[in-house]
């Protein structure tokens, strides 16, 4: 059971609320990125279909991945679907099917890593994006103006991963998880306040009263919901966790607002699950 997405099988209800609400977030991300481009005439259909090529290819090796493994063919497909959902809109089908096959990869041959394989490979995937100068801007958003408000980027209508952008159904997600027991529930809510005081404070500072587009980062919830909680990449103990999660929080806010770098959020978590996993140890050898 990947404890990324904290999915219990013998949920029924909790499982296919999971798959519901991913679902929507996948043809947000086809609408917001494919379809309402079509209905303005700015973008082909077949353009806008060529989109679903990402959820199918990780769905594909999802299902091969079980089929090999001997396990039901619909096991876990929640996996290859948060996979697609959280790439780029423009990343190069080659680039993800790598990526995405590296994952089960590590998955099928139980390779420990020191961060969570989910974790992994969207860090990964910025460090490609870095190195080859992939955007998340969209096709339309690369080559033309464009100005997203708040409500925009409440429901989703901004620059970011192909169908996670919907703050709304990020929420949603998080209720979803919240509902389990062992979801560390606090630490989204630690970490989004402090990047979110970190914005409001730099906002003042430089007089742009830009702080709710900031706090309205996808990127950020996508961190703290996914995976700033997860049980065991971070601390179980009440004062080391709320201090991890304030901390990813300033240090995201650090990588993409005052380094500029998109993916901050992501290498914040990144950086303190390995300083954790540190820490951690010298603490159990003192013990």
């Amino acid at each position: 059971m990947p404890i990324a997405l904290h999915y219990k099988e013998n949920k029924q209800n909790f499982s296919k609320l999971l798959y519901i609400l991913l679902s929507l977030c996948l043809f947000y991300g086809w609408y917001k990125n494919g379809l309402s481009y079509v209905f303005l005439g700015r973008m082909s259909f077949s353009s806008a279909c060529l989109l679903l090529i990402y959820p199918l290819v990780s769905l594909f090796i999802n299902i091969l991945y079980n089929k090999i493994s001997k396990k039901k063919w619909y096991h876990e497909l929640y996996e290859g679907l948060f996979l697609s959902l959280i790439i780029p809109p423009n990343t190069p089908y080659l680039l993800f099917i790598l990526l995405t096959l590296g994952y089960f990869f590590m998955k099928k041959i139980r390779l420990k890593t020191p961060v969570s394989r989910l974790l992994l490979f969207k860090v990964c995937l910025g460090v490609f994006c870095l190195l080859f100068s992939i955007s998340y801007e969209n096709q339309i958003e690369s080559s033309v103006p464009y100005f997203y408000d708040v409500i925009d980027l409440f429901f989703g209508r901004a620059v970011g991963n192909f169908g996670t952008t919907s703050i709304l159904l990020l929420f949603l997600i998080y209720l979803l998880f919240a509902s389990d027991f062992y979801y560390k529930k606090e630490l989204p809510i630690y970490t989004i306040v402090s990047f979110g005081i970190c914005a409001f404070f730099y906002s003042a500072i430089i007089k742009d009263f830009s702080f709710l587009s900031a706090f309205l980062n996808s990127h950020v919830w996508v961190a703290a919901i996914f995976f700033v909680p997860e049980n065991k990449y971070s601390p179980a103990i009440g004062p080391y966790k709320n201090i991890y999660a304030i901390l990813i929080g300033i240090l995201s806010f650090i990588f993409m607002y005052l380094l500029n770098i998109p993916d901050g959020a992501y290498y914040a978590v990144f950086i303190l699950e390995l300083l954790w996993l540190f820490l951690s140890k010298i603490l159990i050898f003192k013990k």
